[in-house]
């Protein structure tokens, strides 16, 4: 499914295509289009964002018809700042090897070659 940000919407929207019954919360919103005069009532569902690129967003977001479904999630800002804030975390439990520390940090090992002869003190002579 792809994600579209709606800057100018108030709620994630998503339809109920993507939606499974159990994660229906009982609350709902009134939504109001710009070109419709009247109000429609929503239901609001938990709606889980995976991604390879910033893991797994939870999030809340008005469920629309099945019929009215074009393949989109609409996004809000809120929802979009919660994407680069997971994005931006760093993986707690992960794992460098000295390899991938060199690749990171090369200066930092230069400097620890450096260090073991100090030019201040002259190597003394047997």
């Amino acid at each position: 499914m792809d994600i579209l940000l709606d800057t100018g919407s108030s709620i994630d929207i998503v339809s109920s295509n993507r939606v499974r019954p159990e994660h229906f919360t009982g609350e709902v919103v009134f939504v109001k289009q710009p070109l419709d005069a009247e109000f429609r009532c929503l239901p609001l569902a938990k709606v889980e964002l995976q991604s390879p690129e910033f893991g797994c967003v939870v999030t809340k977001a008005a469920v629309i018809d099945a019929q009215l479904d074009s393949g989109w999630y609409f996004l809000i800002n809120k929802t979009h700042e919660l994407i680069l804030e997971a994005k931006r975390k760093s993986n707690l439990n992960a794992v460098v090897t000295r390899s991938q520390t060199y690749k990171i940090e090369p200066l930092r090992s230069d400097e620890k070659k450096k260090e073991a002869v100090s030019s201040k003190e002259p190597a003394a002579v047997v």
